[in-house]
């Protein structure tokens, strides 16, 4: 049995998990210029009662109505992992909005919009005076819908089974929010509210999730090393890769080397370091971070199982970094980068090459490249200083980087290298970390 009145046991001030409901009958305003008291009254009485039913029947907390309009939430407390908790979460809502639409279709009078989110919030006893970003989106979320129609926000439509998802149809992006919504049934969608969502031409849905795709699909599976194998098995990385595994040391002082004679051995270099941080850790404490590393000690792994956190969402960074956080990520091998950088005669910008990198692996989504890098919204995961051939290229490379970042430092940015062919990245605001140990399967 699920957690009976679970918003009881629930404490003050504690971020918990939720998934919420938002509903309003349709014409519930215009009702009541057309018809009697007495029938309006009995309509919205109803209306109350089969949303009331099938809240309570699916264990959910209803709060007080306001007119023809109200809000449910839920939750579960039996799953280990966030993501879990948001599949059983999303699953949930979603029956539930289905369950009211069907009732509802049967009175041809009774109509509701209805919008679906999830968030990680911080509760209070006095549920109808929580509040958060997502509760917002979700509410405006509500304005968008069209009549007799239900709303999910890109996140839950994610965590959803399959047979939920063939449901629902990409409905639009919220000019609002730039929330991506899903309607059901799939119909609604031409009769979207279209001042609310932005244009076609406009909306980059399609583009960010084509890079995602291709992100889960290149980065997602590896082939484990050092075994014998009749055929080659691949696995899939966030199922095996165990960051805790990994120690970081911080350094004190590896910027600015001019030549590789004058970096010290890394053996005698690990003697002089600061502190052990694990890879969360440093993504946590550490805005912008260049992490260096021997050959096979698991540098490029790293950038691969970041890119798939980041690329699953933020619930996935808050379960594997514990960090609220949803960015996009962008990982870009700096070799493949540089031979773009050459090619254009070094005087490519760097937006430019990253775009170009891109439509090299038939990712053309160049407007929202731009787009999401000028606002702020991406983690860029540069992979393999060290790649670059000649020293001067690496140094003139490294400058190059520089200037992106200190242009664009509201993103977030990783970049690796091996200790030997690293020449430095002097910029105030990076820090910078060892790997000590190697990755074990």
């Amino acid at each position: 049995m699920q957690d009976l009145l679970w918003w009881t046991s629930l404490n003050e001030g504690e971020k918990y998990l939720l998934s919420f409901l938002f509903i309003d009958r349709v014409g519930s305003t215009k009702d009541s210029e057309y018809y009697s008291k007495e029938l309006v009254g009995t309509r919205a009485n109803l209306f109350y009662k089969i949303v009331e039913d099938k809240i309570i029947s699916f264990n959910g907390k209803l709060l007080e109505w306001h007119g023809d309009g109200n809000t449910a939430f839920f939750y579960v407390s039996k799953p280990e992992s966030l993501q879990e908790q948001a599949e059983i979460l999303s699953k949930k809502a979603v029956d539930v909005a289905l369950s009211i639409f069907s009732e509802l279709v049967q009175h041809e009078e009774l109509k509701a919009y209805i919008s679906i989110h999830f968030g990680l919030l911080s509760f209070k006893k006095e549920m109808g005076k929580i509040s958060s970003d997502e509760l917002n989106i979700a509410g405006h979320v509500l304005k968008s819908c069209p009549e007799a129609g239900i709303l999910l926000h890109e996140d839950v439509i994610s965590y959803s089974p399959d047979d939920t998802k063939q449901k629902f149809i990409y409905c639009g992006t919220t000019q609002r929010d730039l929330a991506p919504v899903f309607v059901y049934p799939k119909q609604r969608e031409t009769l979207k509210k279209i001042d609310e969502f932005l244009p076609p031409d406009k909306d980059n849905y399609n583009a960010k999730n084509k890079h995602i795709k291709f992100t889960k699909e290149f980065y997602g599976k590896i082939i484990p090393r050092g075994l014998r194998q009749e055929k080659i098995v691949r696995i899939d990385l966030l199922d095996i890769y165990s960051p805790l595994k990994i120690r970081l040391q911080q350094k004190e002082s590896l910027i600015n080397f001019n030549d590789k004679k004058d970096l010290p051995s890394p053996y005698s270099k690990i003697e002089t370091l600061s502190y052990l941080m694990s890879v969360p850790e440093t993504i946590i404490e550490s805005r912008h971070s260049v992490i260096l590393g021997s050959p096979g000690a698991g540098k490029s792994t790293l950038i691969k199982w970041l890119a798939l956190i980041y690329a699953q969402g933020k619930i996935s960074v808050m379960e594997r970094i514990g960090i609220e956080e949803e960015l996009f990520p962008l990982p870009i091998s700096i070799g493949h980068l540089s031979k773009i950088w050459i090619d254009n005669n070094k005087q490519i910008g760097m937006m430019d090459a990253i775009i170009k990198y891109y439509e090299i692996h038939n990712i053309n989504i160049s407007v929202f490249i731009k787009e999401i890098i000028e606002t702020g919204k991406t983690i860029i995961l540069f992979d393999g200083l060290d790649e670059v051939q000649s020293d001067a290229d690496r140094r003139e490379l490294s400058r190059w980087i520089e200037s992106f970042i200190t242009a664009f430092h509201k993103n977030r940015f990783v970049i690796t290298s091996r200790i030997v062919g690293y020449t430095g990245i002097s910029l105030a605001n990076i820090d910078f970390f060892y790997i000590i140990l190697k990755l074990i399967f």
